[in-house]
């Protein structure tokens, strides 16, 4: 009696489910790995004091005009003769202080053009606009 003759070969099989093991372990390997890196763009250093070290913003300065005429310096409201005092100190701690203004819909158009003329007094070039995206309404676009 031929026991290998009673017992059908087994076919070759691809086990698949300790493959989806190691891709989910890649996976999450990969997705950790990128929310723990950082840029750095050099090593750590323990960095000396200068009293002449200037600060360098990472923001750009922002001036509101709301619908009231109120200015505001980065949510502090401050009147037109302190923004220029403020101004010029930042411009000079900040050769390339970046400024963004934000006027409300209501606001006169006179006091944004004159927080314009002031930064373009001072010689601050890098000065933004900031708007709201999508399209404006009928009412906005007759002026209204």
């Amino acid at each position: 009696m031929d026991l290998s003759a009673k017992i059908p070969p087994k076919r070759a099989r691809i086990e698949i489910l300790p493959l989806i093991d190691c891709m989910f372990l890649l996976l999450v390997f990969f997705v950790y790995s990128m929310m723990t890196m950082t840029q750095s763009r050099g090593i750590s250093v323990n960095l000396p004091r200068a009293s002449t070290a200037s600060i360098i913003r990472e923001e750009p300065l922002s001036i509101s005009v709301t619908d009231a005429d109120e200015i505001y310096l980065d949510k502090e409201k401050v009147s037109f003769g302190e923004l220029k005092t403020r101004l010029v100190a930042e411009r000079a701690a900040d050769p390339s202080l970046r400024v963004l203004i934000k006027g409300d819909t209501l606001a006169r158009h006179g006091t944004v053009v004159k927080a314009l003329d002031l930064l373009r007094t001072l010689s601050i070039e890098r000065v933004a606009i900031q708007t709201a995206p999508g399209e404006t309404s009928p009412t906005e676009r007759e002026g209204k």
